[in-house]
């Protein structure tokens, strides 16, 4: 069970920069492959800084 309230997870695609941008609170998040699996789920106090670091880190493409 998790601590962040229930809700509709809003999509955001940082290679093409479709969806709502993640906002700087904090939530779980989920990383899927290029068929619409998970491959990663995580939880964070911040989720934009969190995205920032999987991007630098190469767990998320932008290209």
């Amino acid at each position: 069970m998790s601590i962040y309230k229930p809700g509709r997870p809003k999509k955001y695609d940082p290679s093409s920069g479709k969806g709502q941008k993640p906002p700087a609170t904090p939530g779980e998040y989920r990383i899927r492959d290029d068929k619409g699996n998970i491959v990663y789920i995580g939880e964070t106090n911040d989720l934009k800084r969190r995205m920032q670091e999987h991007i630098r880190s190469g767990k998320l493409k932008t290209e």
